[in-house]
């Protein structure tokens, strides 16, 4: 029974953590979206190499490359008008990377429309923590790979 328990232990304890973070934050002045995102750089690999049939460290020449693997991943509507996210700034420090990216929209906004679906493919309980503030509403809250769509109605 002991040696159960710390078989259990052992195994929560060293059981990896699946999870992204991503900010958006509307600036009224500059009339965009500001995202940031957070992700372990291992997992990301993985994420990026999933529609290829190999495996193995993922050679990223430019900018592009994210830029495409971000724009299948995370997606933004306004009153359901799809978003262009463009890539603004990566880091990196090989544990993981943070991406800077901004999305421009000047009408009224009626609702908005979050989708994150960052390694959803890879692992059954990640968790896309998300941090929304748009006009008067500020939240938090988690996607997964079952949910990975939060709409907003700000009006």
């Amino acid at each position: 029974m002991k040696t159960t328990a710390f078989i259990l232990l052992l195994f929560v304890f060293l059981h990896p953590v699946h999870v992204s973070l991503t900010g958006i934050d509307f600036n009224e002045k500059d009339k965009a979206f500001n995202l940031f995102v957070k992700v372990y750089s291992d997992d990301m690999q993985r994420d990026m190499t999933i529609e290829q049939r190999t495996e193995g460290d993922v050679t990223v020449s430019d900018q592009r490359d994210f830029q495409l693997w971000l724009s299948k991943r995370i997606s933004l509507s306004v009153n359901d008008i799809p978003l262009q996210i463009r890539l603004i700034n990566i880091e990196s420090d090989g544990i993981e990377h943070r991406f800077s990216m901004k999305a421009e929209y000047a009408g009224d906004i009626n609702t908005v429309s979050v989708s994150n679906s960052i390694n959803v493919r890879l692992y059954d309980d990640q968790s896309n923590m998300i941090m929304f503030r748009c006009m008067d509403v500020e939240e938090g809250f988690k996607l997964t790979p079952e949910d990975t769509v939060r709409v907003f109605n700000l009006k």
